[in-house]
């Protein structure tokens, strides 16, 4: 369970300045691979005790982190960490960070789905802000009542006892809330590559994954044994490689998603 750590910055921390370090830990002695959901794919060399740190750069908004080993006997070890880069802003007495999925919506409020805790009914006022993060540094306000359902957000919120709750469930009023559709990165088999790559399914109730270019799509391969990372072509993706994706869901799309990037992994 500790073989691999991702510490710094914490799940769920709020970030003071927009480079930042990561930090963490691998009992591997080969090189792990970070990928960031602001587009950075960093190798980095653990030290002899395992430790290992780089700097990142942040987008205003949520922001995530993964890092990968490649232990012999598995396909890799990975760890997630979501946090927040929200100049200006800070928690008053009484406030928390919530995170979680959009269940529905209503005109003044929509239900939240925090696993594993389960579910509160988020209160939206004349003065809370709702947020779209539509770019690295750009934002635009919306209705809460336009937050698209199974979308996941960011709330900042305190109980207030002026709210009545739907029954069974714990009610919340919402300072701010913040929507991010954020690239996320997972590994996984390539299936196919002569006309568009395919990704092999999951699990055995998914579908085959069509990997659809975002943008100037990269493809690299990443040397797990000496940290290189190169860039490569579509041409030479081949099935059954164990890839790394940068990716995003296309709303409405079960067998599609954005890929941003394709990291091919030579070990």
């Amino acid at each position: 369970a500790n073989d691999l750590t991702l510490y710094l910055p914490a799940n769920g921390e709020m970030v003071a300045e927009n480079n930042t370090t990561l930090a963490g830990k691998s009992i591997y002695p080969d090189w792990v691979l970070v990928v960031t959901s602001s587009g950075q794919y960093i190798p980095v060399k653990p030290e002899i005790s395992g430790a290992f740190s780089t700097q990142i750069k942040l987008d205003t908004g949520p922001n995530s982190a993964a890092v990968y080993a490649f232990p012999p006997s598995f396909f890799s070890r990975s760890k997630h960490n979501t946090f927040y880069y929200l100049p200006g802003e800070k928690l008053v007495e009484g406030e928390k960070l919530y995170m979680g999925s959009v269940r529905h919506t209503a005109t003044d409020y929509f239900f939240l789905s925090t696993p594993p805790k389960g579910f509160y009914q988020v209160f939206t006022k004349a003065n809370s802000q709702v947020v779209l993060y539509d770019g690295p540094d750009s934002q635009s306000s919306i209705s809460a009542n336009l937050l698209p359902v199974d979308s996941w957000v960011t709330v900042i919120a305190s109980e207030s006892g002026e709210i009545a709750t739907a029954s069974g469930e714990t009610g919340i009023l919402a300072r701010k809330v913040m929507l991010r559709t954020m690239f996320e990165s997972y590994d996984g088999l390539i299936e196919s590559a002569s006309e568009g790559a395919v990704l092999k399914p999951r699990y055995a109730w998914s579908p085959s994954l069509k990997l659809r270019p975002y943008g100037d799509m990269k493809i690299m391969k990443f040397k797990p044994k000496t940290g290189d990372l190169s860039d490569i072509t579509l041409a030479e993706l081949q099935p059954n490689q164990k890839v790394v994706l940068d990716a995003r869901n296309i709303p409405g799309k079960l067998d599609e998603v954005y890929t941003r990037a394709i990291l091919v992994l030579d070990n």
